[in-house]
């Protein structure tokens, strides 16, 4: 089970900034470093259960946000912006 165990800090933050493997902070913010289309993570434990937090990482679409609703729009000259 996914909640079971204490977990690993270190290798949980070298996950969140490696480029290729999750790329979480491309979008996210964590102690300072990291995106900011996403909100900020630093303090992110303490407003969420573990449970929620791990279903999270796992599915990160499922729950966002309004404020962090992507729009699409498209131009009149065609052109198609996501932001």
């Amino acid at each position: 089970k996914l909640t079971a165990g204490e977990g690993n800090a270190a290798a949980g933050e070298r996950l969140f900034f490696h480029p290729k493997l999750a790329s979480c902070s491309k979008c996210h913010e964590y102690k300072g470093s990291g995106g900011r289309i996403g909100p900020d993570l630093t303090t992110i434990a303490k407003s969420m259960t573990r449970e929620r937090l791990l279903q999270s990482i796992v599915d990160p679409s499922r729950e966002i946000a309004p404020q962090f609703t992507p729009w699409i729009i498209q131009a009149q000259d065609g052109t198609v912006k996501t932001g």
